[in-house]
């Protein structure tokens, strides 16, 4: 098992949650902007667990592309095991150079992301392709995020009829983005990244 993560000190904690909960955890590989003394204490606490650390090094401020590009030489250099895409809240950018790798090299992953308050959520690669979004169902999905959790709410803070509203909700809801709880609409894991990706 491999994960492939951005390593920071507010991280690290995500990381070795990883490493305890996936015992079969052999390799971690490091997404850095340089040398830096995240990556030398990473690399400290998992030689103690057995665990070997490789970095791919990304240019700080650099296109996203330019990313993508040296992650699938990383993920090419080391290609077999399965691999666990760990996405924290500290660098949006990473994670989604790591979901572009893996969609552009047809490869699987188990994606897991953790909030700012250590939830959990695991996703699959699929999750992530093919997603598209009309104009009306983004501003329904940024209503939620909004905590308007209804459709009289959502509608009214839209402008957009309440048969629309009904509509997006109900294909947000097809695409797991959303879900119905007493009565009222929350945003999944996949629908807060699908948010972050698409602002």
């Amino acid at each position: 098992m491999v994960i492939l993560v951005s390593p920071f000190i507010s991280t690290m904690d995500f990381i070795l949650r990883e490493v305890y909960r996936s015992i079969n955890v052999k390799l971690v590989k490091a997404l850095t902007y340089g040398d830096s003394s995240d990556v030398k204490m990473l690399e400290s606490i998992l030689g103690k667990l057995n665990v070997r650390l490789e970095i791919i090094s990304l240019e700080k401020g650099g296109d996203i592309w330019n990313d993508v590009a040296r992650i699938i030489r990383g993920i090419k250099k080391n290609n077999n095991g399965n691999y666990i895409l760990l996405l924290t809240p500290e660098d949006a950018k990473v994670d989604v150079a790591m979901i572009l790798s893996f969609i552009i090299l047809g490869k699987n992953a188990n994606v897991v992301v953790y909030s700012d308050s250590l939830t959990r959520a695991e996703l699959d690669m699929d999750s992530f392709k093919g997603v598209s979004l009309s104009k009306n169902e983004m501003s329904v999905i940024r209503a939620i995020s909004q905590n308007l959790y209804t459709i009289d709410k959502i509608a009214s803070a839209t402008k957009i009829s309440r048969a629309t509203v009904y509509r997006s909700l109900k294909r947000l809801e097809e695409m797991r983005l959303i879900v119905k709880k007493d009565k009222k609409y929350e945003i999944t894991p996949k629908g807060y990244f699908m948010l972050e990706t698409c602002q």
